[in-house]
Order: structure tokens, then C-alpha cells, then sequence
């Protein structure tokens, strides 16, 4: 499963484009350690996302924090 949280760390939201799928590919990830009994608290889930945002979307995060 450490593959599983390399890639949660390693994914990027990307700018140019719609981030629905890199979402969804985040949401896999987090089901597939769920799944395997090695979920994140529901809190690092939420810190891990908005870590992944991008500066453009500060007032989202800022919204959020």
C-alpha cells in the first residue's frame, strides 16, 4: 500500500485544465487505502486536498481553513 500513499503525494491538480479527474484519481486513492484498512483521518484528507490546490484557488482554501 505504499504506493498508494506515494501517489496520493505525488499527484498534481493541474492548471490548465478541468481538475475533475485529478479529483477523482484523489478519491480512488483514498477509497483504495479505505478498502485496505489503511484509511487517513477524515482531517488529512482534507489537508492533503487543499495542499494539492492550486494558488489560484487561494480563496477557496482560504474559505475553507
Amino acid at each position: 500500500m505504499k504506493f498508494v500513499t506515494v501517489a496520493v503525494n505525488k499527484l498534481q491538480i493541474p492548471g490548465d485544465c478541468d481538475p475533475t479527474p485529478s479529483l477523482a484519481r484523489l478519491l480512488a486513492l483514498f477509497m483504495c487505502l479505505e478498502n485496505n484498512k489503511l484509511a487517513y483521518p477524515k482531517p488529512i484528507h482534507t489537508i492533503t486536498l487543499l495542499s494539492k490546490l492550486l494558488p489560484q484557488m487561494e480563496e477557496i482554501a482560504c474559505s475553507y481553513n
